[in-house]
């Protein structure tokens, strides 16, 4: 099921979020990243998580993103410090996107609870340890 307005009171949003069998959300990030989407997929990520029980878990391909721009960023941040967030593991990022996601997560210091992948394959196998 992909979120849309009505699934958690947001708009619509580029992004795909989704619930996959394995009870693992899954986020699809789509063409530039402003805060706006962040804040809708973090309500979407949130909403769907209420469906399992314990920490969610999050798969983000970002093999479709374009630019972050820096108000997302500080929304991301926002959202992986959420209590509710247990781990999220991601991949597809090109090396720039990449650089300046890793640099993000060690700032904040959720270097444990975030973990970039080459794979998807990579990136279940951690999410689902």
């Amino acid at each position: 099921m992909v979120a849309r307005k009505g699934d958690w009171g947001g708009e619509i949003i580029k992004s795909k979020v989704y619930m996959g069998d394995d009870e693992i959300v899954r986020v699809t990030s789509i063409g530039d990243q402003t805060p706006e989407e962040a804040i809708e997929v973090r309500k979407a990520v949130l909403e769907l998580g209420k469906r399992v029980p314990g920490k969610i878990k999050i798969l983000n391909d970002l093999s479709q993103m374009g630019k972050s721009l820096p108000g997302s960023r500080a929304e991301t941040v926002k959202s992986i410090k959420l209590e509710e967030v247990g781990k999220v593991a991601s991949f597809g990022a090109t090396t720039a996107n990449r650089i300046v996601a890793n640099f993000i997560v060690k700032a904040c210091g959720m270097g444990k609870k975030v973990k970039y992948f080459k794979t998807e394959a990579e990136a279940l196998k951690w999410l689902k340890e």
